[in-house]
C-alpha cells in the first residue's frame, strides 16, 4: 500500500472505533429530580426528592411504582379453575379464535371500543372483585414492579410511570381512587408512621401554599 493512501486508513479505523464505541456505551444517564412543583387547585406543592431521600433514605419505588412485566397465568386459569379460553377472551362471534386483546384495543379508546386498560381491567374485575376491592394494593397480584430507580437510570421506566395521574385519575377513580386521594394517602399516611415532618388532619398549609 502506498504511503499516500495510509493516513485515509488511519483516519477510517479511528471513525469505525468511534462509532462502534459510541454505539455500545449507553446514553448517559438522566439525573434523578430534585425539586418539583405539583400546581393544583389546593396551592401548589414543592416537593423536595433530595430531602426524603437524605433525611428519611426513602427508595424511589416507596412513592412511584414502576411496572414490568404481567403474568397473565394461562395455565393456572385452565388447570386450576377449570376456565376456557372463552373464559376471558371474546367468543367466535367477535374473534375467529382468542388472540391479544391489544389486536383491536388500543392505548386510548373510543365509544365503540374501549382502551385496552380499560377493557382488560373489565374482564379481569368481573372474577377477582377482591384484588379490585384492595384498590392499589391489589395491583400486585397481576403487576409486577421494577425498582424505580434502576427503571429511571437505565431508561426503561415505562412513559409517564412516574406521574401519579397515568393510573390515579377519574376513568380509574374507581379502581385506584383520583390523584388526590393517592397523593395524600402516600405523603400524609407516610408521614403519620414515621411522625415526622407534616403530618395531622386539617393541617393542609404544611404542603400547600396558598395562593
Amino acid at each position: 500500500m502506498s504511503k499516500r493512501h495510509t493516513p485515509v486508513l488511519v483516519l477510517a479505523v479511528v471513525l469505525a472505533v468511534v462509532a462502534i464505541v459510541g454505539y455500545v456505551l449507553p446514553d448517559d444517564a438522566p439525573a434523578l429530580p430534585q425539586r418539583i412543583l405539583f400546581d393544583n387547585a389546593g396551592g401548589r406543592v414543592v416537593f423536595d426528592h433530595g430531602a426524603h431521600m437524605r433525611e428519611y433514605q426513602l427508595r424511589c419505588e416507596a412513592c412511584h411504582h414502576a411496572t414490568g412485566e404481567k403474568d397473565w397465568g394461562h395455565e393456572t386459569h385452565i388447570q386450576d379453575y377449570g376456565l376456557d379460553c372463552q373464559s376471558c377472551h371474546h367468543g367466535p362471534d367477535i374473534e375467529p379464535e382468542p388472540g391479544a386483546c391489544s389486536m383491536c384495543h388500543e392505548k386510548t379508546g373510543d365509544g365503540a371500543v374501549p382502551s385496552l386498560r380499560d377493557a382488560v381491567h373489565a374482564r379481569c374485575m368481573s372474577c377477582h372483585e377482591e384484588a379490585f376491592a384492595e384498590k392499589d394494593a391489589g395491583c400486585a397480584m397481576c403487576h409486577s414492579f421494577e425498582v424505580t430507580k434502576e427503571a429511571f437510570l437505565n431508561k426503561t421506566m415505562p412513559e409517564k410511570a412516574a406521574e401519579c395521574s397515568a393510573c390515579h385519575n377519574a376513568a380509574l377513580a374507581d379502581i385506584n381512587g383520583g390523584a388526590m386521594d393517592a397523593f395524600h394517602a402516600s405523603c400524609m399516611g407516610c408521614h403519620t408512621r414515621l411522625e415526622k415532618g407534616p403530618y395531622g388532619e386539617e393541617r393542609c398549609s404544611q404542603c400547600h401554599t396558598v395562593r
